[in-house]
């Protein structure tokens, strides 16, 4: 880029989660080639914190307009005074920036799709397919996932979609004896406990419900002398559900631990023995990237893009979404006692992980395929 170029991006929420860290990820990757003003419709903000002192960054408030499309019309007038080289926006959440787009008709814009609530993790919306593909048929579109990529391009037949898959600093999860001890130590975790780890918003999609009673169902036999603990890192609306599930489900010899949010999550998997999903949907979640950079053994659901994403190894490991829940939850029990009681095969699966997320899914080879894509969005 050759002169410094102004991003505005239109988030549903500005909280840390995939979307929004690998926004701030890329804004830091551009460094003085961008400034960039960022819109959250709900006023949440706490991403900005972590990149403020590097990037040049402008947070707007959004006050919508009153009447039907009040959002769209109230970004509208924000783009035209802005007047962006690029439009951003961010999901469904975000599609009023789309909106405001269209009417305004500007042409320079990105979309990006990663993936659905509970609302839509098993059949999508007929009238969101609708709006999304008469609204974004102009658009340059990213999106995460092959399923996601079918979906753009069969569902809502829109011509410019482009594949980037998630991409981390894999040096960054490097895994550190030093922070384990201090992570167990903080949560009150013995230091010969097993520990399955999971780094989510607490938000139904996640049914975090199942691994909670998933880990109350692995026997004793493979954990041996050891206590089980569960370490759920995140936070959402689902806590004190959770929490009271997790009152009945306790794990052999061990316990639930929820530590909220983390700013930086990525001293928690040096703590974790583990990392396990239990999803009803995904993409290509960046908690199973970041945890293959910490060597560590993946478990999940089989849902989106993680069995491309995780190494052959690990395959066998994943369970059926389409099963009754009693039979996942015993699924993905069988393949934690698997885990926990062969040393080996967790080494083996560890290795493989990292040998992946380093050969696949870096930062840098993400960086430059969006680079491309800005670039093409800005004409």
């Amino acid at each position: 880029m050759s002169q410094q170029k102004h991003f505005l991006h239109v988030f549903s929420t500005f909280t840390p989660a995939g979307p929004e860290l690998r926004a701030a990820g890329l804004m830091v990757g551009l460094g003085d080639d961008c400034r960039h003003t960022v819109i959250s419709c709900d006023g949440r903000t706490e991403t900005a914190d972590l990149i403020r002192d590097k990037v040049d960054l402008t947070l707007l408030p959004l006050t919508p307009k009153s009447g039907p499309l009040g959002h769209a019309r109230a970004l509208r007038e924000i783009l035209a005074e802005q007047k962006p080289d690029l439009l951003l926006s961010y999901n469904w959440g975000a599609m009023d920036a789309a909106f405001a787009a269209r009417m305004a008709g500007f042409k320079h814009h990105l979309h990006h799709e990663d993936g659905f609530n509970a609302d839509e993790a098993e059949t999508l919306k007929g009238r969101r397919n609708w709006a999304r593909r008469l609204t974004l048929k102009g658009s340059e579109i990213v999106v995460p996932s092959r399923r996601l990529l079918k979906i753009a391009g069969e569902t809502w037949h829109l011509p410019k979609v482009t594949l980037i898959p998630n991409g981390v600093h894999v040096n960054r999860f490097t895994p550190d004896k030093d922070q384990r001890a201090s992570i167990r130590s903080q949560y009150g975790i013995p230091e010969n406990a097993f520990v399955i780890g999971t780094v989510a918003h607490l938000r139904p999609v996640k049914r975090l419900d199942r691994m909670i009673r998933a880990c109350s169902l692995v026997p004793s036999e493979a954990l041996g002398d050891r206590p089980l603990y569960l370490l759920l890192v995140g936070d959402g609306d689902e806590k004190p559900r959770l929490e009271a599930l997790a009152e009945s489900h306790s794990p052999h010899g061990g316990k639930v631990v929820f530590t909220g949010h983390l700013s930086d999550p990525a001293p928690a998997y040096s703590a974790m023995d583990a990392l396990a999903l239990s999803s009803a949907s995904e993409q290509q979640p960046v908690s199973v990237l970041e945890a293959m950079a910490a060597s560590l053994p993946i478990l999940s659901t089989d849902v989106g893009d993680v069995r491309y994403t995780v190494s052959e190894e690990a395959v066998s490991l994943l369970v059926d979404p389409s099963l009754p829940d009693g039979q996942i939850e015993q699924g993905l029990a069988t393949s934690l006692a698997k885990v926990i009681s062969d040393d080996n095969l967790r080494e083996t699966l560890g290795d493989s992980s990292l040998r992946q997320v380093t050969e696949k899914y870096s930062f840098e080879a993400m960086f430059n395929a969006y680079r491309q894509v800005f670039e093409r969005a800005m004409g």
